[in-house]
């Protein structure tokens, strides 16, 4: 790349987080029903979201320096699709949180 000229690929990985969270802040009320999760536990979602995401877009970085990015992006998609399948199927809002810290 030339003098003075940044690549945008940092800074995607950052937009998907920003993204799941608002994805999780849009049904939070629907999934607050379901699972009868007080106004209080409720603000523990979306803040185990940010906190477990941003400690796992450190850790994911670095061993995509060191695996590689193609290998980490398709295991961390995986992993991904799992605790999703997973925390869609909770019946406790105990269960929802763990999968959220995962």
């Amino acid at each position: 790349m030339g003098a003075g000229r940044t690549s945008a690929r940092p800074f995607a990985a950052i937009d998907c987080q920003a993204a799941a969270i608002g994805l999780v802040l849009v049904g939070l009320e629907i999934t607050a029903k379901d699972l009868g999760i007080s106004q209080g536990e409720i603000s523990w979602i979306p803040s185990a979201l940010s906190l477990s995401g941003g400690s796992f877009l450190l850790l994911g970085g670095r061993l995509a320096d060191i695996y590689g990015r193609k290998r980490m992006l398709k295991w961390s998609l995986v992993g991904f699709t799992i605790w999703a399948l997973i925390a869609s199927f909770a019946t406790e809002k105990y269960n929802t949180l763990r999968c959220e810290l995962s």
